[in-house]
């Protein structure tokens, strides 16, 4: 209702589950990328007994990694990387522009909370009318065609 009324004013249509869900794709390549790169020299010399507890580190670098990531580019460009590639972009429905900075503070914790969840949050927003993630429904923020 609000959400419809919202967007209808504004000239404004949601973003495809699918654009997304690529846009999400590269971001997680991009993330993968930077790992490599800041774990690259341990990756050449790391023995088989040590994997498990090297994935362990892994998983420690990538939340803190992928916070920064979210609330950095969410902040600055309303947008990711991924989502600059598939020309979409997060806006704040209380100013229908930028997420504010705790918006975007919200968003990129409550994004781990869905991957520590094993994505059930971004499950949520496939089924959700207006395509809002639980990021997006706690941050009030929707993902919109640029």
């Amino acid at each position: 209702m609000y959400i419809d009324d919202f967007l209808a004013r504004e000239e404004l249509t949601l973003a495809s589950i699918q654009k997304r869900a690529v846009a999400m794709f590269i971001d997680i390549v991009v993330l993968a990328v930077l790992m490599m790169i800041i774990e690259w020299e341990r990756m050449s010399v790391i023995s088989p007994s040590d994997m498990m507890a090297w994935q362990e580190e892994l998983v420690m670098l990538y939340l803190p990694l992928a916070f920064v990531y979210q609330l950095f580019f969410v902040k600055l460009y309303g947008a990711t990387l991924g989502k600059m590639v598939m020309k979409i972009r997060i806006i704040s429905l209380s100013t229908g522009d930028t997420p504010t900075f705790p918006e975007a503070l919200n968003r990129s914790l409550i994004r781990l909370v869905s991957e520590l969840a094993l994505n059930l949050g971004f499950l949520w927003g496939v089924l959700d009318p207006y395509r809002q993630a639980w990021h997006d429904k706690s941050a009030k923020t929707v993902v919109i065609d640029a």
